[in-house]
């Protein structure tokens, strides 16, 4: 996950890259972290929602 902000910093504050390139290189990093972000906060999301359906389908059995 943090390839994508790794990617933007060191696109920030490096001089490899001139002008709007640098941008372009900062901006596709940071779109990568928020990317890794949203699909890391989707399955903590699902593995939260399959605890509580496995709870009230065993309170249902009992």
């Amino acid at each position: 996950m943090s390839t994508g902000l790794i990617i933007a910093l060191a696109n920030i504050f490096n001089s490899a890259f001139q002008g709007s390139m640098r941008w372009i290189m900062a901006g596709c990093g940071l779109l990568i972290f928020m990317y890794n972000l949203k699909v890391t906060f989707n399955q903590k999301q699902n593995e939260a929602a399959n605890q509580n359906t496995v709870g009230i389908g065993s309170r249902k059995r009992r």
